[in-house]
């Protein structure tokens, strides 16, 4: 997947389709990172959510429900600084990180 571009499909119970609000987007890589499919089924669970997946369906993301703001990608959000556009999953984590200090302050 280096250098190269995906569509994503989004789940559309998760934060990160709350952050996208739709349920596809085309994502960018420049890993070959990604999950055992073996292991899957031993993370699934009320709080630990895949929210989303190719079109092979294969784990893109996922999050932690009770978490203020845990998503995790195979794809690289940040990559998109390259074309001077600001993710969206980097805008929401910002904003979670300000939201947070806050209310700790």
């Amino acid at each position: 997947m280096i250098e190269k571009s995906e569509v994503v499909s989004i789940i559309s119970t998760t934060l990160l389709h709350c952050i996208y609000g739709t349920d596809k987007a085309k994502e960018q890589y420049h890993c070959s990172f990604g999950l055992n499919e073996q292991y899957l089924a031993s993370f699934e669970s009320d709080t630990f959510k895949f929210s989303a997946f190719d079109n092979s369906g294969h784990v893109r993301a996922f999050e932690i429900c009770n978490h203020p703001f845990f998503i995790a990608t195979s794809y690289q959000p940040e990559r998109m600084a390259f074309q001077n556009i600001l993710h969206p999953i980097v805008d929401h984590f910002v904003l979670a990180a300000i939201k947070r200090s806050s209310i700790n302050s």
